[in-house]
């Protein structure tokens, strides 16, 4: 676990050694599996905000995962581990902040700082897109489809509350925008790094 905001920055990667041509194969495979089933996740614990609340719990061969042959002392172990990490979380969240140890505190602002940078980096962009030309010629802006009356698309419609919602918010990015540009400075200085990104995803789980 990261006691700094220092640590956990660098990359992960699945290593294999120089084994015969089909065991190279073979393992070249399966860290391509690896990468499609965690990347997200793996990029996720290098971020600011994330990687001190992660413990890295090692694993022998033939524990964890779907390894389900393993002994009752195997399992007695791994569990012990796992309270391990939760006390190392327990006592890196509980102590006072002090210098640029990990604390809840520092945890908290570091997420906020995080945010900033990126939710500034969203205005940023939002703004662009209402104001830049559109394409093809002749095809309404964002606020043109936003202010239309009972004219196609018809698709995902809104009602007259939520109508005069969006245009304030996006009148309110637009104004956002234009201060950050006319201030000369960005959230982006002495931010946390690596610098994160606002984007729509799938989520992992879809309730709705």
């Amino acid at each position: 676990m990261p006691e700094s905001y220092r640590e956990g920055i660098l990359e992960s990667f699945y290593p294999f050694v120089n084994r015969s041509f089909v065991a190279e194969h073979l393992s070249f495979g399966q860290s391509i599996v690896r990468t499609m089933q965690n990347r997200n996740f793996e990029a996720l614990m290098r971020m600011p905000g994330y990687r001190e609340r992660v413990v890295h719990v090692r694993l022998a061969p033939g524990e964890g995962g779907i390894n389900l042959g393993m002994t009752p002392e195997q399992i007695t172990a791994l569990a012990q581990r796992g309270r391990g990490a939760g006390r190392r979380l327990v006592e890196a969240f509980n102590r006072p902040s002090r210098g640029g140890r990990v604390s809840w505190d520092a945890h908290r602002w570091t997420r906020l700082r995080s945010t900033l940078v990126a939710l500034e980096q969203l205005h940023l962009t939002i703004a662009t897109g209402l104001t830049s030309k559109v394409e093809p010629t002749g095809a309404r802006d964002y606020m043109a489809l936003l202010n239309r009356a009972d004219e196609p698309p018809t698709n995902y419609p809104v009602n007259a509350a939520l109508r005069e919602l969006a245009i304030e918010e996006l009148d309110a990015v637009e104004e956002s925008a234009e201060r950050i540009r006319d201030s000369g400075t960005s959230f982006a200085e002495d931010a946390p790094k690596p610098k994160g990104k606002v984007r729509i995803a799938r989520p992992m789980i879809d309730r709705s």
